[in-house]
């Protein structure tokens, strides 16, 4: 491992950009990093195995903050995350991915939460909305932060209206107290619900309270044929991960139920395998009920895959046509803080 770029001061944030293989992407979203309100930060690449190219395009920056952390082998995003948060020096880690982009108020915002917070034992992670953009269309995700009370899992994986992007916590918009880390990592086997999982374990063994600030603050590009380090896809594991999460306690029923409707059933091919498809109902009904909105999402993963993702595009235009809301600060544990 080689390390470059060290500033003796210690900074606010520290910044963590895994990246592999895509050197014109990453200089662009440490271009967002360093155009940041805040100058208290430090920006940590971690170059996920041998990349000479990347290595070289980094290399050019000047900017004493950005530190380069080159990776002997490949290891995935999990890896690469946990060994810049462990380099970090910063009192909160915030993650970019390095096809995504910060915008210019990001941290300052983010951090004005963080101090508007009421003083408490508990660490926090803050989190933002952001501002989607596909080939076809740009929209604000996620479409609606936590209501008091609700549950981490209940949030990440029960629906409450049509289309994708209900709710969610999308990796580039996480800041997060770095003490976290020294309870909970990443977990390096995993190649797919890693960011999930590791929210879940975080939040268990530490009792992590999350804050949305309810405004974008961060671009996440979608590219359907752009592969990024944490890709994968396997109903057989994401209904086992799901199960085991559940049998810890880590999900509730009825976040395990809306799970199997809408992330298991939907890659599973109805058409080859119907039987199994079929049995991811009663397999989630026999640990909770699911929404409305869950079922109609089992149910239109019988349409035709081209049929599917015309009906998503189509909603996700109507979404993106909605006003934005006001921005506020929300709280997915504490009512009183529910309204900023």
């Amino acid at each position: 491992m080689t390390t470059t770029g060290m500033n003796s001061s210690l900074p606010t944030v520290s910044a963590v950009i895994p990246t592999r293989g895509r050197p014109i992407l990453v200089l662009r979203a440490v271009a967002s990093v360093l155009a940041q309100t805040i100058e208290s930060l430090e920006v940590l690449v971690v170059i996920d195995g041998p990349d000479p190219e990347t290595a070289s395009a980094l290399a050019g920056i000047a900017d004493p903050r950005v530190r380069i952390l080159a990776r002997e082998r490949s290891c995935g995003a999990s890896a690469a995350r946990n060994h810049g948060a462990k380099l970090a020096r910063g009192e909160w880690v915030a993650f970019l991915d390095d096809d995504d982009e910060w915008l210019p108020s990001k941290l300052e915002r983010q951090l004005a939460a963080a101090a508007a917070d009421a003083p408490s034992t508990s660490p926090r992670l803050i989190t933002s909305c952001c501002l989607a953009k596909s080939p076809l269309h740009e929209y604000r995700w996620p479409r609606r932060v936590p209501r008091p009370g609700e549950p981490l899992g209940d949030y990440l994986f029960r629906r409450h209206s049509l289309g994708q992007g209900d709710a969610g916590i999308q990796t580039s918009t996480i800041m997060v107290e770095r003490a976290v880390f020294a309870q909970a990592l990443f977990d390096e086997e995993l190649r797919v619900h890693e960011d999930w999982e590791w929210m879940l374990r975080a939040q268990s063994r530490t009792g992590m309270r999350i804050l949305f600030v309810d405004e974008p603050l961060s671009t996440w590009r979608i590219e359907e044929h752009r592969p990024r380090l944490s890709d994968h896809q396997d109903w057989r594991f994401s209904l086992q991960w799901a199960q085991d999460r559940r049998r810890e306690g880590l999900i509730s029923g009825k976040a395990f139920a809306s799970f199997c409707l809408t992330r298991v059933a939907t890659a599973i091919n109805p058409l080859r395998n119907p039987l199994r498809f079929l049995g991811t109902l009663p397999r989630a009904l026999s640990e909770g009920v699911p929404t409305r909105y869950d079922f109609a999402t089992w149910l239109g993963a019988i349409l035709p895959p081209e049929a599917r993702r015309t009906a998503r595009r189509w909603i996700d235009r109507l979404r993106g046509c909605s006003a934005p809301l006001a921005p506020a600060v929300r709280s997915a544990e504490d009512s009183a803080k529910a309204s900023g």
